[in-house]
């Protein structure tokens, strides 16, 4: 009889073989294992680098939040800068006033100027309102105009106007 054998051969592996994959099993272990340690190393400096930017602007915050809140010299500078220049708009006024005219009432509220003047005719009020267009007001008006109940063709006239926001216009 003959023998027959259904059974495949067994192949065996080389030791060389299994020493490699020993090895580089060993390897990847070890290499598994300093990147957890370098990314432990790197949450642990990460978490310092937030907690200084985080000391950062808590200090930043602070510093605004003093310079926020004037000093006294910087509050009388902030409030002369937005009050207008009263003592340069009278002077204008005054400047601009054409011959034989006079100046009645100044009322001055915010940047708003009422003035009544009186002027001797129609042609002194045209020419008194376009000097003061000119400079250093804005939205000049004529609000109203009378004779005076005397002889003379005295005009009362009354306008009002806008200081000009500009500081440095000198009359």
């Amino acid at each position: 009889m003959i023998d027959i054998n259904l059974l495949p051969y067994e192949k065996r592996t080389s030791r060389a073989f299994i020493r490699f994959i020993m090895v580089f099993a060993a390897v990847c272990v070890i290499a598994l294992a300093a990147l957890f340690w370098y990314a432990w190393q790197l949450n642990g400096t990460l978490q310092d680098v937030h907690q200084q930017e985080s000391i950062w602007k808590a200090r930043t915050l602070k510093e605004q939040d003093t310079s926020g809140t004037p000093n006294a010299e910087q509050a009388v500078r902030q409030v002369r800068q937005s009050q207008p220049d009263v003592y340069h708009a009278l002077t204008s006024l005054n400047q601009r006033l054409p011959d034989g005219g006079a100046i009645q009432n100044v009322t001055i509220a915010s940047h708003r100027i009422t003035v009544q003047s009186l002027l001797p005719d129609f042609q002194a009020v045209v020419q008194f309102t376009d000097r003061l267009r000119r400079q250093p007001f804005e939205k000049v008006e004529t609000t109203q105009i009378s004779q005076t109940g005397d002889q003379s063709d005295t005009l009362q006239v009354t306008l009002t106007m806008n200081i000009s926001k500009e500081k440095d216009q000198k009359p």
